[in-house]
């Protein structure tokens, strides 16, 4: 409690122009039903957040994050009319001033599970027309591939996400990659894979009382997302372990010097222990989807992250939000705060 009380305050004392703050600048978590995906872009004062309907990639946008549903939404291109069904966790982002949208689908068999990429050169991703540009081969086997992560980093644009080292056999196991990219659509040389699921913490497939959801292991590293800015002292990459569909769920962080070479998997480094995981006296389980993004009205990092309700609940998930700092050069995401806390809005 005195950690979130410090949050706070010092988001009360750092919003520039507010002396006091009434009831509306607050908010409760969760802020997000019914749509299980945390990519918040902010431009120009407003909040993009886009999601899956039934195949259809859809882009709401307000100036208020917590109210994105219900203010402009456009549906930006309809996947299945393509043959592409199942969508995962779409990523919007803007490279070079054109918007692109990276998600993964399926044709009906989650086996076949790739990255596909959508392009817009509107100056708003709410104008103009997305247009289908390719599937991206992520190695020359073509192996499965999920939740794609592009960045650009000194220059050089990369993409982390999360796949199959070979076909599944007996089990599935999910590792993180990363590629640099010759396009926004193409890969440029070997994956490298920086992180697979080894400790305990990242092997849990079995919810609490007994629920899985698949009849064989599933040990996972997914939902990777790229962190640096010029107050931490490293890179850092947060990624989701276990399977989502268990209270175990938790984010694990990789980190690198901010000159190493990012292609070799030396020069990343595995936290010991989850940096972000749930917590049962607040009834707040499985955090997953690690997700930041700076919020100029309050000039601070906020995370959006994925949670489960219940306990023993499997794949109800919900978005939420809270501010986090960085101390030492260190990111620091705190404990997730019970749903009856008011936290200041972005």
């Amino acid at each position: 409690m005195l950690i979130v009380l410090g949050i706070s305050c010092l988001l009360l004392s750092s919003c520039r122009g507010k002396v006091q703050q009434s009831d509306s600048d607050f908010f409760v978590n969760p802020v997000i039903t019914g749509h299980n995906n945390t990519c918040f872009v902010v431009q120009d004062s407003l909040f993009y957040f886009i999601y899956n309907e039934f195949g259809h990639l859809k882009i709401a946008c307000s100036n208020d994050v917590t109210k994105l549903l219900s203010g402009k939404v456009k549906s930006v291109f309809n996947m299945a009319a393509i043959g592409l069904i199942d969508l995962w966790h779409p990523q919007l982002t803007r490279i070079d001033g054109v918007w692109y949208i990276y998600v993964t689908a399926d044709d009906g068999n989650t086996d076949n599970h790739r990255i596909h990429v959508l392009m817009n050169d509107s100056a708003s991703p709410l104008d103009g027309e997305f247009k289908y540009v390719a599937k991206i081969q992520t190695d020359p086997d073509d192996n499965w591939a999920i939740h794609p992560y592009v960045f650009k980093y000194e220059g050089n644009l990369y993409m982390l996400w999360s796949g199959w080292e070979q076909k599944r056999e007996y089990k599935e196991t999910q590792c993180i990659y990363i590629a640099r990219m010759k396009t926004p659509y193409q890969i440029d040389g070997d994956r490298h894979m920086i992180s697979r699921p080894e400790q305990e913490w990242e092997i849990q497939y079995v919810q609490r009382g007994g629920y899985s959801y698949t009849r064989y292991p599933v040990l996972v590293n997914e939902s990777p997302f790229f962190f640096c800015n010029d107050d931490t002292d490293k890179a850092y990459v947060y990624y989701t372990a276990s399977a989502n569909w268990t209270s175990y769920c938790c984010f694990g962080e990789l980190s690198a010097d901010k000159d190493a070479d990012f292609l070799d998997p030396a020069s990343w480094k595995k936290a010991p222990d989850p940096v972000f995981r749930q917590n049962r006296d607040k009834g707040i389980y499985g955090p997953s989807w690690p997700y930041i993004f700076f919020s100029p009205r309050c000039e601070r990092y906020y995370l959006a992250y994925l949670t489960i309700g219940e306990e023993t609940a499997r794949l109800k998930k919900t978005v939420s939000l809270q501010p986090i700092s960085i101390k030492d050069g260190h990111p620091v995401f705190g404990e997730p705060v019970s749903r009856d806390e008011r936290i200041l809005k972005p």
